[in-house]
């Protein structure tokens, strides 16, 4: 994601700036990359609009049904398809794309196959997609020619190594889905779609502003900063887990990782089955917050601040501060340390 980007949904996020404002601004920066590399160019009148609904997003409103990909073969459209083999070395897999699909996977052939489906009003676009191969670094990108062409992709890569460096993927609406391949980092930049990694050894940043997350099987440190849309992370192990929320649920099922911070403005935080974490950090403004330490094996100790609290009888030790609730399992030393705070919501320990 790039600084100004950042800048402009940190912004939202501290309601200095309205949505409004931030998609005006978002805009802008699009009109000044288009005068530097023309970027902006492949951004039509359609996609314009999925941003600021996009940004939007915070009351409520699904895009992942609004707009639906899948309908693009129903218009009229025209289908042109794509195949490109890869065998040279590669460390390194860049992916640029405005509109459509982008899946990920591992292949049993040793090189890399390119496949796309593009979906425009005119056919014949067999040079649609750019490919280009240097210093072991693979970039997937559309065709600066088809800029304004508005036309929807369908990419799918397969992949022959097991683990590759990094993985960039940049795109304004689509849907992205990686499955079974490691990477050194896993970089996802996006605007608007459901956004899903499975199976995978990676350090993983995921930059997204309207857009379901599904992240199962993981083995690494995760980031995760979203403006709207639910976040479900299962079977998460590494060093550490951080993930940012302004609307939308976070729900973790099967928690390993030595730390997780999360964090939601309008929406729940629910964490079952823990494991080997040592420190857990949630807060919300006026969301639930749920920690269920059932299956976990050995004494906790919690600090809670909420108007309303629920423990189970396992926090045999209760004490009132001037801040909150100091709680226990036991007076030994404790594996696991948990801090819960909520605005307006309560918190839940079991």
């Amino acid at each position: 994601m790039t600084e100004e980007k950042q800048l402009i949904l940190n912004m939202l996020k501290e309601g200095k700036i309205t949505v409004e404002e931030a998609s005006d601004l978002l805009a802008a920066i699009g009109d000044k990359k288009s005068k530097e590399t023309d970027f902006a160019g492949k951004i039509t009148s359609t996609v314009d609009s999925i941003i600021k609904k996009a940004t939007e997003a915070i009351s409520a409103i699904d895009l992942d049904q609004a707009f639906d990909i899948n309908n693009f073969n129903l218009k009229g459209e025209i289908n042109t398809h794509k195949d490109i083999r890869v065998d040279d070395e590669i460390d390194e897999i860049n992916i640029d794309l405005i509109n459509g699909e982008i899946l990920l996977e591992k292949s049993t052939d040793k090189g890399i196959v390119i496949s796309a489906d593009i979906f425009a009003k005119k056919g014949n676009l067999e040079d649609y997609i750019d490919v280009e191969i240097r210093d072991n670094v693979l970039d997937i990108e559309e065709n600066e020619t088809y800029k304004n062409l508005g036309a929807n992709v369908k990419l799918r890569v397969q992949v022959g190594k097991d683990f590759y460096e990094k993985l960039n993927v940049n795109t304004v609406n689509a849907r992205v889905e990686i499955a079974d391949t490691d990477f050194g980092s896993l970089n996802i930049d996006s605007v608007n779609g459901k956004i899903m990694v499975i199976n995978s050894k990676s350090a993983i940043d995921v930059n997204n502003v309207n857009g379901k997350i599904d992240i199962k099987n993981i083995e690494g440190s995760l980031n995760i900063d979203n403006v709207s849309g639910a976040i479900y992370l299962a079977g998460i192990k590494g060093d550490k887990v951080e993930v940012d929320n302004i609307s939308g649920n976070i729900r973790v099922d099967g928690l390993a990782s030595d730390k997780i911070t999360a964090g939601s403005r309008s929406g729940s935080i629910r964490i079952y089955n823990i494991k080997d974490t040592k420190d857990i950090d949630l807060e919300t403004v006026s969301g639930i917050i749920v920690v269920d330490t059932t299956d976990y094996q050995g004494e906790i100790k919690a600090f809670v601040d909420s108007a309303t609290v629920n423990v189970t009888e396992k926090f045999q030790n209760k004490i009132k501060t001037d801040e909150g609730y100091d709680l226990s399992t036991s007076t030994d030393e404790a594996k696991l340390t948990i801090k819960a705070k909520t605005g307006n919501g309560k918190v839940s320990l079991r």
